[in-house]
């Protein structure tokens, strides 16, 4: 039987921290903080405004 998490591309219990601290982390964690990366429609309006 399938499961919900078998539909996702990575795996969902992974570890997700909500900070990364750059020169304190391997280069796979930023990697996949790179790769993860979303910007929210706030963050689009406020990117816009300030450019």
């Amino acid at each position: 039987m399938i499961q919900i998490k078998d539909i996702f591309a990575k795996d969902i219990n992974r570890d997700i921290r909500g900070v990364i601290k750059i020169g304190q982390d391997s280069d796979d964690i930023k990697q996949q903080e790179l790769e993860e990366y979303v910007v929210t429609d706030e963050l689009k309006r406020n990117f816009t405004r300030f450019f």
